[in-house]
């Protein structure tokens, strides 16, 4: 399933691509902070905007998909893992280390569901996936924190 669904989008050029993953993770965050779990944690409070936008932003989007897609999908590539399974691990592990609230954590697991797809998509395009899932990470960052009001 999953090798088919990354097949197929490869075969998109990376500017339609990236923006696709971005409307997708909006809209995923929309249904999660305001549908399904309208009065939960929305994640880390900062103490300055300043430290927001340059944690949030720049640094977190690139440290995380270091770790948690790349270190994660390379690791068990090597082991031959089965790609459905690898995206599914990578999507537990992203919502995990985001435990600010149930909502959060099962939104975070979706987005590191599409994050790994996007990772692998890159990946197989020949593309640099660390530096697309990292842009497309901080470009969500970005909107959200313009939408919270910096």
């Amino acid at each position: 399933m999953v090798k088919n669904l990354i097949t197929k989008l490869s075969r998109y050029n990376v500017l339609i691509i990236i923006p696709l993953f971005l409307v997708l993770h909006i809209s995923i965050s929309m249904v999660f902070s305001y549908v399904l779990f309208p009065h939960t944690n929305n994640g880390i409070k900062f103490d300055s905007k300043l430290e927001e936008f340059f944690v949030g932003v720049v640094l977190a989007p690139f440290i995380e998909t270091f770790l948690f897609q790349h270190i994660v999908i390379i690791t068990l590539q090597k082991l031959k893992i089965n790609l459905n399974l690898i995206v599914l691990i990578c999507g537990a592990i992203f919502g995990l280390m985001h435990m600010y609230s149930v909502g959060y954590v099962l939104g975070a697991f979706i987005t590191g569901v599409l994050y790994s797809l996007l990772y692998l998509i890159m990946q197989k395009k020949q593309c640099n996936p660390i530096v697309i899932v990292a842009i497309c990470h901080s470009a969500f960052n970005l909107i959200a924190f313009i939408v919270n009001g910096f």
